[in-house]
Parts: C-alpha cells; structure tokens; sequence
C-alpha cells in the first residue's frame, strides 16, 4: 500500500512517483539513507533528502549508481556534486513527495536518531538483507589484515556507530541470519583530542565473507572491487583507491 502523501506543484510538473512499501530497491535505498542519508524538511522552505560520502572513493556510487535508484523508485532526475570545502560528494533529491514519504516511513528530520530498521524492512526476510545492503553499502567496511606470509588475505567486515541501539540491532538481525557477529560497544577512543565513544561489529574469515556477499552483498565499487580483487588474487592491499581497483580488475579481465 502507498502511503498518502500529497505532491507539490513542483512534484507535480516533474512527474514524482512514490514506491510501494514491498518494493525491494526501496527497501535498498532506506538502508542507503540510514548509512549515509540525511532528511531536510522546513516548514516554509525546502525538503530534500542528501546522500554524502567520500568525494573520491564514493564518487560513482554517488553520482552514477545512486541517482538510477532515485530515477527508479521516485521517477526523480537528479545530479551528484562535489563539495569544495571538504573531500565528499553530495547527492540532493529536492521533493516535498519524497521527503514527507521518507518521514513517513521512519527516518528522521535531521539529526539521525534512528534506533531501529523501519517496520516495513523488519517484516520480510528479503526486504531486510535489501536494507542491510544499503547500510553496508555506506556505513560497513570491508577490508583484509595480514595472514602469516605477510599477504592482506584474511577479511573483516566492519561497522562503526556513534548509534548503540542501532549497531545492537543490526547485530541480532545478523546473528538471526546465520552470521557470527563480534560486537562491542561503549569503545572509548580519543580523536583531535577529543574522546568519542563508539560501537562495532566484526564479522570475520572467509566462509562468512562469502555468506556475506550471497545473502547481503554490496553494490558500491569502494566495498564491491576490494572482494572482487581479493576473489580474483587471494588478497587486497589496504592502500589502493576504487579507481585503482577498478583499473586492476580491468586489465587483468581478459584473462578470466
């Protein structure tokens, strides 16, 4: 069912659709919006919806993947910038439709304070490996630490919080789909001098990399090339950037 949300003129004229709530990709894009999403609604001002990350290793999930989700679910046009006062990049979906629907279905204005997955994701098995998906696409890590010849071969998937009741349910959704999850919370660390406090979860080895990418996966290259790479060589060095990766597996594919 759709929820009822009214247009603006402005959504009129560009023709803004609105998914239904059983809608897989939908279910992808919250999860793309509570990794790295923010919800701007003003009274008598501008609602949009802004996806950010890093202006160079997010760069064409940002600007080119992400937009064909919004044209998909929202028949929405949209264009991805980078920002010049700091090194991210930005994709801003202005619409009164989709910002009211957003807020609708459980994000939140503002500041995230987002202590679980919306209702919708949590009723179906699908739906929520979709959402999961989208956080990880934006919010987990994936990364390789040495095995005992020196090689960057042994893979962590990684997740970082400032949000406890979040990461904790993101663990038992995880451990509820077979995975065994490492999780620990109220980490204390010092950063420009400051002590933050923050939450991980660990999900380690081969076996549950594997696991990972039948049942979750991930659609953004910076995660997707780092598997790809350790697929095809049995390692991935830490200090190589999406393009560089992207050029890797480029140059070595008509040998596949």
């Amino acid at each position: 069912m759709k929820p009822l949300i009214k247009l603006s003129e402005n959504d009129r004229r560009e023709g803004i659709e609105l998914p239904l709530l059983n809608d897989p990709l939908l279910a992808y894009e919250t999860g793309v919006h509570i990794g790295d999403g923010s919800l701007h609604i003003t009274k008598y001002g501008t609602h949009s919806v802004r996806y950010y990350g890093h202006g160079e290793d997010d760069w064409i999930f940002i600007s080119e993947f992400l937009p064909r989700i919004i044209k998909k679910l929202y028949n929405k046009n949209v264009i991805a910038r980078k920002c010049s006062d700091s090194n991210k990049c930005v994709l801003n979906v202005c619409s009164k439709a989709i910002a009211t629907f957003k807020q609708d279905i459980g994000m939140s204005v503002g500041k995230k304070c987002i202590t679980d997955l919306p209702y919708f994701v949590r009723l179906d098995k699908t739906l929520l490996a979709k959402c999961i998906r989208g956080i990880g696409d934006t919010d987990f890590s994936l990364y390789f630490t040495k095995n005992e010849k020196g090689k960057y071969s042994e893979p962590v998937i990684s997740c970082v919080m400032n949000n406890k009741p979040l990461i904790q349910n993101l663990a038992l959704y995880l451990n509820e789909m077979g995975f065994k999850v490492n999780i620990r919370v109220d980490v204390q660390r010092e950063r420009n001098q400051k002590f933050l406090v923050e939450h991980h979860i660990n999900i380690y080895g081969k076996r549950q990399l594997e696991e990972w990418m039948h049942f979750i996966g991930f659609s953004n290259p910076k995660q997707l090339t780092k598997y790809l790479v350790w697929k095809k060589f049995g390692f991935c060095h830490p200090k190589t950037t999406t393009y560089e990766r992207l050029e890797i597996l480029q140059f070595f594919r008509p040998n596949e």
